[in-house]
């Protein structure tokens, strides 16, 4: 049976009958009917087990569906013996002339609901006296003489129109408040009706997690690679944290350091992959610090929660969130639903938002690098000295947060009456529990940080041969397997390639899902490089910003260019010089045998949430 359009699941909830007897058997047994007629049964199947007959059963579900007062679906209260359904009023002349003449309605809606026109102006709060006179200069317009109605009645149809109005008022709540009322109103409606889509999942652990950034008011070093193989420490604002949290444990699941102007959509999915990925405690640098008793994140200490997928995911509008990638990728590789709330409303995320407030005064406001809690606070001008004096690093950072938020999972929070991770582990024990997984093998497979692609697959294997080759973001990657690919000359294949690492990409067939083989970046991006080194490196090509010779390959062309647009900022020139300098005066040190103070770049860790992602995932064998 085809899938229906309209599903129980999706009607609004109703108050169960107060029936008894005769009536509430008969109610029950209407609204199994309906419940099997949605979920696929065919009508033979609800019939033998009803006995309604096919005709009474497409009755019941047209009564479910037809709509009440404020267009929504009336549900199973339409089941209910003897009620009414709601009839809506014709119109009459008013409805007919609305739909004779189109540009009216629309007249009416821009002016009521305050919707804006291209090239004309938006026109706020408009009353029904002024909302009146423009739809009888409309009518003189399109045509309507003196003797037609509305123009030839006493009132030309005034109070015809103060009724639309208010039935546009009913079913277009939320923007009628927005516009004609107040947008602190119209927000907090929003985050009711937000709510109220939500409360199901709110008591169940992985029922529903909210995902969200926070930039860390604090200032640390992180290592800049140098042309001569060099590394060296420099002050840095612009550190994210990234954090998934569990609505009804409040634990946190995941988190991620990230360091860059804004975190990004790579960011976002590497966030969640380890939401679902056994967490493992580190050794930190830090001898001050320690975990508490029985202190982790859920993935490394709960079985249940070892690649354990959630079922509703909570976003705001960042840009990053709100990537078509970033929502196929979690549906495709959680089965999660994704929901974002409406802008400037962070009320509805307010269990994260709570967190990062928690974090922020309880950890980085006691940092000797902390730039403060405002513009004006003392701390701020401080912060970058306070920095490199006490060495505070990216890594100490790291450290610092797996312990606090290891230690947070196993402290008393007042909102649930326990610590977080008992809070799961008594919800999971309960009879009857269904706990869903994703495969280990699907997690591994890296399925969340892959971008798909399709492509041809261009080779000749007669007269002048070419061999098999794809063509993938301006760059050229050929086969490990040549014999396997010449099967499929001028065939689409499959190509999935991890954002992490663009200079390979597994090949699949399009029509099986069997793997074929790996494809080889060619030469000049066979360098380990992100997606957005790619994207950033053909932007700039394009536009001829790029001298890219053949000699050299495209990510030493891409650093070149980036740090000759740097050295246009009269700051960095200064700071340039300076660090040309410094390393001129520890190179003649480290030559007369001095003690030399320079990290070597082999001795170098890269960046956490970069070296712990592509160990899983570089994984190549030889065809």
């Amino acid at each position: 049976m085809a899938r229906l359009k309209e599903h129980y699941k999706n009607w609004p909830e109703s108050e169960e009958p107060n029936l008894s007897g005769k009536s509430k058997k008969k109610f029950n047994k209407r609204r199994f009917a309906v419940t099997m007629y949605c979920d696929g049964f065919t009508l033979k199947e609800i019939e033998s087990k009803t006995g309604f007959p096919p005709s009474e059963i497409q009755r019941f579900y047209k009564r479910c569906i037809s709509p009440d007062k404020y267009g929504n679906p009336t549900g199973f209260s339409a089941l209910v013996p003897n009620s009414r359904l709601y009839r809506q009023k014709s119109k009459g002349k008013f409805q007919e002339l609305l739909r004779e003449h189109p540009s009216l309605e629309e007249l009416i809606r821009e002016r009521f609901l305050g919707i804006r026109r291209k090239n004309k102006p938006k026109i706020r709060k408009c009353s029904i006296s002024l909302i009146h006179n423009e739809f009888i200069a409309e009518c003189h317009k399109v045509g309507i003489s003196e003797h037609d109605y509305p123009l030839s009645t006493k009132t030309k149809a005034r109070e015809s129109l103060r009724k639309y109005c208010q039935y546009l008022k009913q079913s277009h709540l939320t923007k009628y408040v927005r516009e004609r009322v107040s947008r602190d109103n119209a927000r907090s409606l929003e985050n009711e009706l937000s709510q109220n889509l939500l409360k199901k999942n709110i008591t169940s652990p992985y029922g529903c997690v909210q995902l969200d950034g926070h930039n860390i008011d604090s200032t640390m070093l992180i290592p800049i690679r140098r042309r001569d193989g060099i590394a060296e420490w420099v002050p840095a604002t612009n550190i994210w944290l990234l954090a998934v949290i569990c609505e009804a444990s409040r634990a946190i699941l995941s988190y991620s350091v990230v360091i860059n102007s804004n975190y990004r959509m790579i960011d976002v999915l590497y966030c969640l992959y380890k939401s679902m990925t056994p967490w493992h405690k580190k050794e930190p640098g830090i001898p001050e610090i320690s975990y508490s008793e029985n202190a982790g994140l859920p993935s490394g200490l709960i079985k249940t929660c070892k690649y354990r997928a959630f079922d509703t995911i909570q976003l705001d509008n960042h840009k990053s969130h709100t990537s078509l990638k970033v929502i196929n990728n979690i549906i495709s590789a959680t089965g999660a639903n994704v929901v974002f709330g409406p802008k400037g409303v962070p009320e509805i995320r307010g269990v994260i938002e709570r967190f990062f407030k928690t974090i922020e005064n309880e950890v980085f406001q006691y940092l000797p690098s902390s730039t403060g809690s405002n513009p004006d606070d003392i701390r701020r001008f401080q912060s970058e000295e306070n920095a490199i004096k006490y060495s505070i690093t990216v890594d100490d950072i790291e450290d610092l947060m797996d312990v606090e938020i290891a230690n947070y999972n196993a402290k008393y929070h007042s909102t649930i009456g326990c610590p977080p991770l008992r809070y799961i582990l008594h919800k999971d024990e309960a009879p009857g529990k269904i706990i869903r997984r994703v495969p280990e093998q699907s997690i591994k497979g890296t399925s969340l940080l892959e971008v798909e692609y399709i492509r041809v697959v261009r080779g000749k294997c007669s007269g002048s041969i070419r061999k098999p080759k794809v063509n993938i973001e301006c760059a050229k990657y050929t086969p490990t397997n040549n014999d396997l690919m010449i099967n499929y000359y001028n065939k689409k294949i499959n190509l999935r390639v991890n954002f992490l690492d663009f200079s390979i990409a597994k090949a699949f067939d399009l029509d099986t899902g069997k793997f074929l083989c790996y494809f080889m970046a060619e030469n000049r991006w066979s360098e380990r490089h992100s997606y957005y080194e790619r994207k950033l490196f053909n932007s700039l090509f394009n536009q001829g910003k790029l001298n890219s010779d053949e000699s050299s390959s495209n990510l030493v062309c891409l650093n070149k260019h980036l740090q000759k647009r740097a050295g246009r900022n009269k700051s960095r020139i200064k700071k340039s010089a300076q660090f040309e300098k410094d390393r001129k005066v520890k190179l003649r040190n480290q030559k007369s045998g001095e003690r030399e103070n320079i990290t070597p770049l082999e001795n170098l860790k890269s960046p956490a949430w970069y070296s712990d992602a592509y160990s899983d995932f570089k994984i190549i064998e030889d065809e």
